[in-house]
């Protein structure tokens, strides 16, 4: 591991401390990374002790651009912020690891500067399989941003979502604060 880099990154709740080692020098990164030739694998991870690690290759020219300054420090910093918020309000289910894609995804539409990163969430999204988190936390995300914006269960038309990057970027932030307000909510049980 080389690097590590400590400092403050701004997400919409707040102010969030971060350390992030910057690691290289993997004798295999994932079988996945191994049969795409390094096209697909793992970029990085938020531990819940409040530290991110970043594999350096995922990003090494991507260090000024969103997909590291938003896909993944704003996501895995919403992660840290999560993991917080979630121990304060004992939030431990098997719905854990969707909610926390959902939040993190959903910090990442907030920030994107384009709809590149919806269209991605929405070629993923998928409600099949909920052991699969991040596909199923795109399909819940479009689906939400599909109620809110077209008043429609599900739309996965590309087409019809063109040109509404201000709103995906609005209701993504909408959809955010209400789903921590849900939380902090006390239990009626």
């Amino acid at each position: 591991m080389k690097g590590l880099i400590a400092g403050n990154l701004e997400i919409k709740s707040g102010i969030q401390k971060v350390t992030i080692n910057m690691m290289d020098g993997f004798v295999s990164r994932s079988w996945l990374d191994f049969i795409s030739f390094g096209l697909i694998g793992t970029g990085g991870w938020a531990s819940e002790n409040g530290e991110l690690f970043c594999v350096r290759k995922s990003y090494k020219k991507e260090l000024n651009k969103p997909s590291f300054n938003v896909s993944y420090l704003k996501h895995e910093a919403q992660h840290l912020s999560d993991y917080e918020l979630f121990s304060a309000h004992e939030i431990n289910d098997d719905m854990i690891g969707i909610k926390l894609e959902y939040r993190a995804k959903l910090a990442e539409l907030i920030y994107y500067p384009n709809l590149k990163l919806f269209h991605s969430f929405m070629h993923e999204a998928n409600n099949e399989n909920k052991n699969n988190s991040h596909s199923y936390a795109s399909y819940l995300i479009v689906s939400n941003l599909s109620k809110e914006i077209f008043n429609e269960e599900y739309v996965s038309s590309w087409s019809r979502w063109r040109g509404k990057g201000k709103k995906v970027r609005e209701y993504a932030y909408k959809l955010l604060e209400e789903h921590t307000e849900a939380i902090k909510a006390p239990s009626k049980g």
